[in-house]
């Protein structure tokens, strides 16, 4: 079974909040362990709009999960996007 499929599968058991969590903890360990960004890109942002969507912007989880797009823009060398969620992920904390 593809990593997306059970990424999505078990996702669909959770809670908002735990299905952010589990997106973010999928989208780090794509990042950090295994070099695939994109696919990581796209676990971040799941985990940013459900954080969002139940806390609101200004919530400091939603400030962590735009850090941790921040960081993966960084890797990718897309600094300009790195600079911008970096700094906006200060201001929501």
């Amino acid at each position: 079974m593809p990593a997306e499929a059970l990424a999505e599968g078990s996702a669909a058991l959770l809670g908002d909040d735990e299905t952010a969590q589990f997106h973010n903890d999928v989208g780090r360990a794509l990042m950090d362990q295994l070099a695939r960004y994109e696919d990581a890109e796209e676990h971040y942002k799941q985990a940013l709009a459900l954080d969002e969507a139940r806390l609101g912007p200004e919530d400091a989880d939603v400030g962590a999960r735009v850090n941790e797009l921040g960081r993966l823009y960084k890797r990718m060398a897309r600094y300009d996007e790195a600079s911008l969620h970096l700094s906006s992920s200060t201001r929501a904390a």
